[in-house]
């Protein structure tokens, strides 16, 4: 969907609606919609009018074509995601979710989970990576 078309639905406004206040044809602008706006074919003169038909300023309706007179805030960027445990604390920590794993009998994340039961003879169905159950099939014997 493009700009005008989510504007104009936002005000609630009918495309003939659009075509009477910016003085164009409604097969033109419904046209233009399906298509998308493309600089060389519209024209500044056709834009303002289907701005000012809008209600909005030129750079809200056609931000790929016009930019805005005030200059946008830049979002700042997130902190690095830094890690502050020691090589060894980091070892520590996987040695007891290894552990805790290992004691629940399980493997339970989302990559992991799965169900199969064998419905024919060779024939298994179910959700889940299959070689993870397979292994965990093993570990059962």
């Amino acid at each position: 969907m493009n700009r005008v078309r989510e504007i104009r639905e936002a005000k609630g406004i009918t495309l003939q609606e659009l075509a009477k206040r910016a003085n164009l044809m409604t097969t033109y602008l419904q046209r233009l919609e399906m298509y998308g706006w493309k600089r060389s074919q519209t024209g500044m003169e056709t834009d303002e009018k289907i701005a000012a038909a809008l209600g909005e300023p030129l750079w809200e309706v056609f931000p790929e074509v016009y930019e805005s007179p005030y200059p946008r805030p830049k979002k700042p960027e997130p902190p690095p995601r830094v890690d502050t445990r020691t090589p060894e604390q980091q070892e520590e920590d996987i040695r007891l979710m290894n552990e805790n794993l290992k004691r629940r009998g399980k493997i339970d994340d989302e990559f992991t989970r799965c169900e199969y039961q064998e419905t024919q003879p060779g024939v298994y169905e179910g959700f889940g990576n299959f070689s993870v159950w397979q292994q965990l099939q093993k570990q059962k014997k």
